[in-house]
């Protein structure tokens, strides 16, 4: 099994813009996510959230492993003083359409760039976190916004590692921010992507690591949630709260489970769904059948308390699973098999019942990604046409009939789109192109 190393980082941020994005000549193959819903996210994470790339959704750097989906190909754009190309990971936007983050970075070290927009993407604001690589954002308002990342990072025996994780929080349009909780770890993925989402006025949830948060007071305060009735270890791996309360948890069951992703699964450990109504006190497991044992999600969508999909990808068959449930996850029907890896399926996004997409990123490449669309619930899918668009790293739809998608061009070059017809059609929208300034971190 292949894993993620500084020096495929290196060799992605400095050769992509000659020949193709996270497969230039001389790097390894691979193929994140949003936050909240992300890098994330995702970053899609973004992206549930949000793009992220939920899984969310942050876009690391790609990656191809036998336990965990690939993670997206990063855009690369804006080039700072440094002359190095920045790489978009990934992007949020906030319900109003109008606010939202992209986020990206020019190198392992080298903290990571996040811009905002309250305009709809007509004007930026950037900053930059120094000695953090966020694997996801969630935008709440105009000066509102967490970012889940890793700090403490240095390259460690041939891969980017960290020695702590942290959510941190901005209410000042991102000039300032606030860690408001971290962990230590011991040589923590780097670009693990991670996700923060408000289902509530003031509950959130965040995932980060193998470790899902709630706050009860708007994101200021941080508590783990415990999994201690589950009958069996359990470590999260992606998450979605349609509100306050009620909430799904896909991830690995069992005292033969490691939070280590490079590791496999062995015979004591399953992925399993687990649900909560009471905001995360109590779980119960709902019924799956019997999916393959390196499944991996890549996210959760539901449209209301009783309609939802999740999307798994198998690692050992390159093959992806789409389930449904019209029961609250009481029961769950397997509807649709695609390819999941090559090109890499990022995100699942549903704008009604019947009406939804799949976001591919090309990895490494050479294949071409896009956008797969259902009118069937996700029975069958057919591609959707995008001028020039050839890879999907993350994706976000917003109600009534909003969303937001950051790709790559039949060029290599990143590109930001929006919806708002429930994503019948797609207009760009120009990313940011200055290197922004370093902003405090408290």
């Amino acid at each position: 099994m292949m894993k993620r190393t500084m020096y495929q980082t290196a060799c992605l941020a400095t050769v992509t813009v000659l020949l193709l994005m996270g497969g230039a000549a001389g790097c390894r193959d691979g193929g994140s996510a949003a936050s909240g819903g992300q890098a994330a996210a995702s970053p899609s994470a973004a992206l549930a959230g949000s793009a992220s790339a939920q899984q969310p959704t942050a876009a690391p750097v790609a990656s191809t492993s036998a336990q965990q989906p690939a993670t997206p190909t990063p855009a690369t754009g804006a080039t700072p003083s440094t002359g190095e190309p920045l790489v978009f990971r990934g992007m949020d936007f906030a319900d109003d359409g109008r606010t939202g983050w992209v986020y990206g970075e020019t190198g392992p070290g080298r903290g990571t760039a996040l811009w905002r927009t309250g305009d709809g993407g007509r004007s930026w604001n950037g900053t930059v976190l120094p000695g953090v690589t966020v694997g996801g954002i969630a935008a709440r308002d105009r000066d509102t916004a967490w970012a889940a990342g890793a700090a403490d990072c240095a390259g460690r025996e041939g891969r980017w590692a960290c020695g702590k994780l942290q959510l941190l929080e901005t209410r000042d349009g991102g000039a300032s921010w606030s860690v408001r909780w971290e962990k230590p770890v011991d040589h923590a993925d780097g670009y693990a992507p991670g996700w923060v989402t408000f289902p509530g006025a003031d509950q959130g949830y965040a995932l980060i690591g193998s470790t899902l948060l709630t706050s009860a007071n708007g994101g200021r305060d941080w508590q783990p949630i415990s999994f201690d009735g589950a009958g069996a270890p359990f470590l999260p791996e992606r998450y979605h709260f349609q509100n306050a309360k009620s909430g799904w948890v896909f991830g690995s069951l069992g005292s033969g489970c490691s939070a280590d992703p490079d590791k496999e699964r062995t015979a004591g450990c399953a992925g399993a769904v687990l649900h909560t109504t009471d905001g995360g006190a109590h779980w119960s497991r709902q019924p799956l059948g019997d999916p393959a044992a390196d499944a991996r999600a890549i996210n959760f969508d539901f449209t209301d308390g009783r309609r939802g999909w999740l999307l798994l990808y198998h690692p050992s068959t390159l093959q992806s699973m789409l389930y449904r449930t019209e029961d609250g996850g009481s029961s769950w029907q397997g509807v649709h098999e695609m390819r999941g890896g090559r090109p890499y399926t990022r995100a699942v996004r549903f704008a009604d019942a019947d009406r939804g997409f799949v976001a591919l990123s090309i990895g490494a490449g050479p294949i071409d990604g896009g956008l797969l669309a259902t009118r069937d619930g996700g029975r069958s899918f057919e591609p959707l046409p995008l001028d020039g668009v050839i890879s999907v790293e993350a994706l976000k739809l917003l109600p009534p009939s909003g969303g937001w998608m950051l790709a790559l061009d039949d060029r290599l070059a990143p590109r930001l789109l929006r919806t708002a017809d429930r994503g019948a059609s797609w207009e760009p929208v120009p990313l940011p192109a200055e290197w922004p300034a370093t902003a405090a971190v408290r």
